[in-house]
């Protein structure tokens, strides 16, 4: 369902974006974050905490945003 809604939703209103909230979404992967990144050029504010990505998530990801990042098994 998570794929599907990076496919359709955020390929028509990526551009519009500029806050992302997936905060404890445990089966999100790092993968499917960074095509939300990617579709979202213009997030200004990115809330990951308490979910199991990692850095390549950000990797090649070309804009600076303040983000809360957190690791649930700390």
């Amino acid at each position: 369902m998570l794929r599907r809604f990076i496919l359709h939703a955020l390929m028509r209103i990526g551009d519009g974006v500029q806050k992302l909230v997936v905060a404890g979404g445990l089966n999100l992967s790092s993968a499917m974050l960074h095509s939300m990144l990617i579709l979202c050029p213009n997030i200004q504010h990115l809330d990951a905490s308490y979910t199991y990505i990692n850095d390549l998530a950000f990797k090649g990801y070309p804009y600076s945003l303040a983000f809360s990042y957190g690791n649930p098994h700390h």
